[in-house]
């Protein structure tokens, strides 16, 4: 069977589909926690993008029009092609089987390219890679849409330049400036779990290399970071900007953190798939019995990936250090979080292993196959049970205390096929306070604040686009009395009322920053701007070219081999 299948990348292809096969057949939708926030976010780009009314900063059509800032601070490169996605999808569901494919099929090319550089074994490679696709790092996107899941999807491709910077102590500036770019353009907390992982493995590679070699990799890692501030110049402006001038409401704060590691009560990221548990035990066998002829690379990985893992259990008493108030500790949110780049180096460790151990039998990869057969049927029925509840009366499941639903839940039910794709967002909200304006001490509570100001305020407010491109509420008074408008304000965000700019004191500004404004007797026009912040311009620029070289450069090699090798003297290798 396996010499009848020449190409994985098929193989992959065709097992993406085959793990699709029960939201195929069952048309349901699996709408998990973060879901609407996402949604919001990708129907807000994929209507700029539809519309050409581009605005990097504040939401124009997504989070009920209210101008708030989220894809600007939240991945906005991928934002947008997950927009264009969107865009092609056409309706809800055809968006998350056609993104959940997408996942499918990077993850799973991105771990094979990983493990066939590192054993040289096409069949361990692809058999690895498609028990990773199951893993419940890439499920949870599928069942949970958490977004870590995307950037997990080309962590393996960013690990590729480590075992040539530890053999031959020359390190892959450009591959790696790309890697962390790329990751830092998708998930900002994942883009730092790398950087620790680069880290982890330059200390040793620096430690073992003679003063020639040390002077070397550290003008290739000043390199690094300079292509790396290139690649992404568009957020770091903008982080700059924005929280220079603003208080935002931080992402949730779990006060509980031991709840949400890796322990007895939360062992699917260990479970999913069971085989998992099988590669951990030949993992610890494999590192255990080939020590002594373990590569320096290796150790080194298995190092690291006991660090990660120590890190995603309660064995750290995460409660502790939290009620201590070490600083940025509320940032980490989830202590599993650090499981994710664990796993990821658990597979690269044990293919470094079995390469080190020279396993080339047969019956090795038909364990591998077997396991991975079960892995998608475990998989593919556990995804099964979370389309079931789709199909409750009452969509009870998905109720929670920040989540609003229609009454009509078959109606609910109907927008996720429907065209219109801001249907499903009116009928379904959940109040997500993430990097809102706070002024003063803020609400007691920022969901709270969050569904008073903007939730139950949209009443009587007429939400459009203006000629000229900007955000537009319309709304008719009868008297002058100060009125709540359902809208954000940063500081770099103007407000025309019937026609007048309005200055401080015009206005006022509630606990979450939406805007409070004396009406005239009748119709009033309440115009949004945010205006860009000096330099971002050029800043948008200098990414947009410096992703088209790396594109460039990427066909070049893959296309046009023989002019790569060309260009390979400068990047030192394919990695990426």
């Amino acid at each position: 069977m396996l010499k009848k299948l020449k190409n994985p990348y098929l193989g992959i292809i065709g097992v993406a589909i085959v793990l699709l096969l029960p939201q195929l057949f069952t048309r349901n939708m699996i709408m998990g926690s973060d879901i609407i926030f996402h949604f919001n976010r990708f129907y807000d780009t994929a209507m700029q993008l539809k519309t050409r009314n581009i605005d990097y900063f504040i939401a124009m059509f997504g989070f009920s029009q209210s101008g708030r800032i989220v894809n600007a601070l939240y991945g906005p490169i991928m934002a947008y092609i997950q927009g264009g996605i969107l865009l092609l999808a056409k309706t809800w569901f055809n968006y998350q089987v056609l993104s959940n494919f997408c996942l499918y099929v990077l993850s799973g090319i991105s771990m094979f390219q990983l493990l066939r550089k590192t054993t040289h074994k096409k069949w361990y490679s692809f058999w690895l890679a498609l028990i990773f696709m199951t893993t419940f790092c890439i499920q949870y996107w599928i069942q949970r849409q958490g977004f870590t899941s995307w950037g997990v999807a080309i962590l393996p491709w960013c690990l590729m330049p480590i075992k040539r910077m530890m053999e031959h102590k020359k390190l892959n500036w450009f591959s790696i400036g790309v890697g962390v770019a790329a990751m830092f353009q998708i998930h900002l907390f994942t883009s730092l779990q790398l950087v620790l992982i680069y880290a982890g493995f330059f200390v040793v590679c620096w430690v073992t290399a003679n003063k020639g070699e040390r002077i070397q990799l550290l003008f290739d890692l000043l390199k690094s970071i300079a292509l790396f501030i290139v690649l992404t110049a568009n957020i770091i402006v903008s982080y700059f900007q924005i929280y220079s001038n603003n208080t935002l409401a931080e992402p949730f704060l779990n006060d509980d953190m031991n709840s949400t590691a890796v322990n007895v009560g939360n062992l699917y990221w260990l479970v999913t798939p069971y085989f998992l548990l099988v590669l951990f035990a030949l993992w610890v066998a494999v590192s255990i019995g080939s020590w002594s002829k373990t590569t320096v690379t290796n150790r080194t990985a298995i190092g690291i990936s006991l660090v990660f893992l120590l890190l995603s259990t309660t064995i750290v008493p995460w409660n502790e250090i939290l009620n201590a108030g070490v600083p940025l500790i509320r940032l980490i949110q989830f202590p599993f979080r650090f499981f994710v780049p664990f796993t990821v180096l658990l597979f690269y460790s044990l293919a470094l292993g079995m390469s080190d151990l020279e396993w080339q039998t047969q019956k090795v990869v038909r364990i591998f196959a077997i396991g991975g057969l079960c892995a998608m049927l475990q998989v593919m029925w556990t995804n099964y049970q979370h389309l079931q509840y789709w199909n409750q009366k009452d969509l009870g499941n998905y109720l929670s205390l920040h989540v609003r639903l229609d009454d009509d839940r078959e109606k609910v039910r109907a927008s996720a096929y429907s065209t219109d794709l801001d249907e499903l967002l009116q009928l379904w909200q959940k109040s997500t306070p993430d990097y809102i304006p706070i002024i003063g001490k803020g609400p007691n509570n920022n969901y709270r604040g969050y569904e008073a100001y903007i939730f139950e305020s949209q009443k009587g407010f007429e939400k459009t686009i203006s000629p000229s491109g900007d955000l537009m509420i319309t709304w008719t008074a009868t008297d002058t009395v100060q009125t709540d408008v359902p809208v954000f304000k940063y500081a770099d965000t103007e407000l025309f009322l019937n026609g007048h700019q309005l200055v401080s004191g015009q206005y006022d500004l509630s606990p979450v920053g939406t805007v409070a404004v004396t009406p005239q007797v009748g119709t009033n026009e309440l115009t949004v701007k945010y205006i860009s912040p000096r330099g971002f311009l050029e800043s948008v620029i200098i990414t947009v070219i410096g992703w088209l070289f790396v594109l460039a450069w990427f066909m070049t090699i893959t296309f046009w081999p023989d002019r790569g090798r060309t260009m390979k003297q400068v990047t030192l290798e394919k990695e990426i």
